[in-house]
């Protein structure tokens, strides 16, 4: 058996440690990392949607079934200040139905312009079930995009995950 000097200790003591320390900080760095899955989720709980349609549309649920937890339904908009127009990140809009409690001449189409104009950083889309309309109207230069509302819920699954960043 071979007796290490005082000195071969020290520095394998210190070799062991240093060891140690690097296990300790690699560790320490992948539970710290944020898994894209991880953010993706966070955005799935966070990110609200509001339609706008006098109907019940389907998607919703869909969109729910996929885990998009904030997503809210009102048949028409009464007030900008309501808690759910203020709070959403999205607005998918129907062009036919909606914007009668506010006046709207032109309904969805000028509820949704207005909704852009007043809150430039929330996204809006504009959807319909109608093939023909005023193709010239402002509120569809302005939306951030436009759906057909007989597209397959994936396209709209797709689009939520586009406009809010989750791929």
């Amino acid at each position: 058996m071979k007796v290490l000097s005082n000195l071969e200790l020290v520095i394998s003591i210190i070799v062991g440690l240093f060891a140690i320390i690097g296990g300790l900080i690699s560790a320490y760095k992948i539970l710290k990392r944020k898994t894209p899955e991880v953010e993706s989720k966070g955005i799935k709980d966070t990110y609200r949607i509001l339609f706008i349609d006098d109907k019940i549309f389907k998607v919703i649920t869909i969109l729910r079934n996929h885990g998009w937890s904030n997503v809210d339904h009102v048949r028409d908009v009464e007030s900008f200040e309501d808690s759910l127009v203020q709070s959403a990140n999205a607005f998918f809009v129907d062009i036919h139905g909606v914007g009668k409690k506010l006046n709207y001449k032109d309904e969805g189409l000028g509820l949704a312009k207005d909704l852009k104009e007043r809150f430039p950083d929330k996204k809006v889309v504009i959807y319909s079930n109608e093939p023909t309309g005023n193709m010239f109207h402002e509120a569809l230069k302005i939306a951030d995009d436009t759906l057909p509302k007989t597209s397959d819920p994936t396209q709209f699954l797709q689009l939520v995950e586009t406009l809010s960043g989750y791929k």
